[in-house]
């Protein structure tokens, strides 16, 4: 899993400008995976793709330490949608739930 460092000095994560694109990205995934033409999925995926890099715009006006920025980018920066991609930040042997 990614570190996210220190805690920001403002609200970072829990913004509201945050919760806001949280919920279109939710709102903008669940139609993707509705859509049912390809020229439909890429409009979504695009939108996705825009969604996470408003996100990490705003985590770094927030104040986002170094790290936590760093590791937003690789999350934003992978392609979810591709089955092929890997990601060189998730640990699966990583135990998540205690």
């Amino acid at each position: 899993m990614l570190p996210l460092g220190e805690k920001p000095q403002q609200a970072g994560l829990f913004d509201t400008d945050i919760d806001n694109l949280k919920l279109n990205l939710a709102e903008v995934r669940h139609q993707y995976f509705s859509a049912k033409t390809l020229k439909t999925k890429r409009k979504y995926r695009e939108q996705d793709r825009q969604l996470r890099q408003q996100m990490l715009e705003t985590l770094k006006q927030s104040g986002i330490s170094p790290a936590g920025e760093t590791s937003m980018k690789k999350v934003v920066d992978w392609d979810l949608y591709n089955q092929n991609s890997q990601s060189d930040w998730f640990d699966p042997r990583m135990d998540v739930w205690g």
